[in-house]
Parts: C-alpha cells; sequence; structure tokens
C-alpha cells in the first residue's frame, strides 16, 4: 500500500512542480547556469510532466488491484504453452527445466 502512495504521490509531483517558480529558481539552477536553460525548457518540462502522468497512471492501476481484490496477471507476458488446456501456464523458466523426450530415431551399429 505505501508502494502505492509513492507511485500516486510521486506523479502528482511530476505534474506540478515543472511548471512552478521552484523549479526555476532553486540551488541547482543558480550553481549552474546552462542547467536553468536546459529545465526552463517547456520540451523538458513536458517531457517530466509526462514521467508523472505514467506514475500516476501505474499507481492508480495498482490502487485499483488493491481495492477491487483482483488477482494480477502474471508478468512475462503471454501465458506458455499448455495454458487452457487443464494444465497450469508454464513460467517463463519453466521451459528451459523440462527435460525433451529423445526422438524415435533409428539405432546404428
Amino acid at each position: 500500500m505505501l508502494l502505492v502512495a509513492l507511485f500516486i504521490e510521486m506523479g502528482l509531483l511530476l505534474i506540478a512542480v515543472p511548471w512552478t517558480v521552484f523549479w526555476e529558481r532553486n540551488y541547482f539552477t543558480e550553481a549552474v547556469p546552462w542547467l536553468q536553460v536546459l529545465l526552463t525548457n517547456n520540451f523538458v518540462r513536458g517531457a517530466v510532466t509526462g514521467l508523472g502522468l505514467i506514475n500516476l497512471y501505474v499507481g492508480l492501476v495498482d490502487l485499483a488491484y488493491l481495492v477491487g481484490g483482483t488477482v494480477r496477471p502474471p508478468r512475462g507476458g503471454a501465458p506458455g504453452p499448455g495454458a487452457g488446456r487443464g494444465r497450469p501456464a508454464a513460467g517463463p523458466r519453466d521451459d528451459a527445466s523440462v527435460e525433451t523426450e529423445p526422438a524415435d530415431l533409428p539405432i546404428e551399429d
């Protein structure tokens, strides 16, 4: 729950702070003049705001999972072979540990 709150809080901060006076006037921008030119660029502010939107979205999705009580899908993408046919899905590491049967090849003497 703490991680969800951090994602939401960080998202809101990253959305709002680049457009305030605090962003333009702080220790770092006054100590390094070229940094002030970079940070006051509207494209940089927009990029930071975009990261804030992503953080806010991730926090709200996690909150929805917590409140809704649903189980998250496994990380790693699509289910492995055998999923949906009465067998559990193989995880990303399950395929490497399974030994394959030798093919029926004629034995030469």
